[in-house]
């Protein structure tokens, strides 16, 4: 098979199916593994697909939910940043909500030196994080796992946070725009993220630049909805003008 073909398979089957597998790719085309890792650098350098760890999804593909550990592995560096900046954002014996979402784990991350915090969360990789910090108070939501997001979803969970009412939300979203608001991928995540914002005094929306200017499937909230959104230096200078316009305050890690 030549280049091209491979190439042109390739990415064929990673529109499909959203994300492929090294290994599946080179069962499915009977050459080596790092032929495929070259040709998946090559079709990442004309823009086409983003590598991850042991495969590739398409650039920017918003239509799906993409498993957990294949998001989390997509921009690290920057949402570690946003995690580092918005741990900055929580006060000690504060009580918050921490949505589930991979920027939203890099905070669970920085938060295990705060003293007298009272953390709710429908992510179970959050919970399982904090869950030897003594000083942290860890309250799972409940409700049904989704396990290609790690989250609680479920009658439960939006019960459970109806009756609550916290200082902060960190939340997440697939997309955000000036213009749509806030969107997700899963529509079944959205009365989850509702409740959560109607619990929260002020609600702080965590995301890389390749979230910002993307619309995805499912509507969340307006943008007046968020208080606060902390995102990376990469982000659209003209999407960001536009969110402080609406009453966002834009703080850059």
């Amino acid at each position: 098979m030549l280049e091209v073909e491979r190439h042109q398979s390739i990415l064929r089957q990673v529109k499909q199916n959203g994300v492929v597998r090294v290994s599946y790719l080179s069962k499915l085309l009977g050459v080596s593994q790092n032929t495929i890792r070259r040709d998946l650098q090559k079709l990442e350098e004309e823009g086409l697909i983003k590598r991850t760890h042991g495969g590739a999804v398409l650039e920017d593909f918003y239509g799906i939910d993409l498993p957990f550990v294949t998001r989390e592995d997509k921009y690290r560096e920057e949402k570690q940043r946003i995690g580092e900046k918005a741990s900055e954002l929580i006060e000690d014996g504060e009580a918050i909500i921490l949505d589930a979402g991979t920027t939203v784990a890099q905070l669970a991350k920085n938060i295990k030196t705060k003293r007298d915090l009272t953390v709710i969360t429908n992510a179970v990789n959050v919970a399982l994080e904090l869950a030897n910090c003594r000083q942290i108070l860890t309250i799972l939501t409940g409700g049904i796992i989704r396990e290609v997001t790690n989250c609680l979803v479920g009658y439960q969970a939006e019960e459970f946070l109806k009756n609550i009412h916290v200082d902060k939300l960190f939340l997440a979203a697939g997309g955000v725009t000036a213009e749509e608001g806030l969107t997700n991928p899963n529509p079944f995540e959205v009365p989850v993220k509702k409740a959560m914002i109607k619990a929260a005094e002020e609600v702080i929306l965590l995301g890389a630049h390749n979230k910002i200017g993307k619309v995805a499937l499912a509507p969340i909230a307006p943008i007046e909805a968020v208080h606060k959104m902390v995102t990376d230096s990469k982000a659209s200078q003209k999407d960001l003008q536009a969110f402080r316009e609406k009453g966002v305050e834009v703080i850059i890690a």
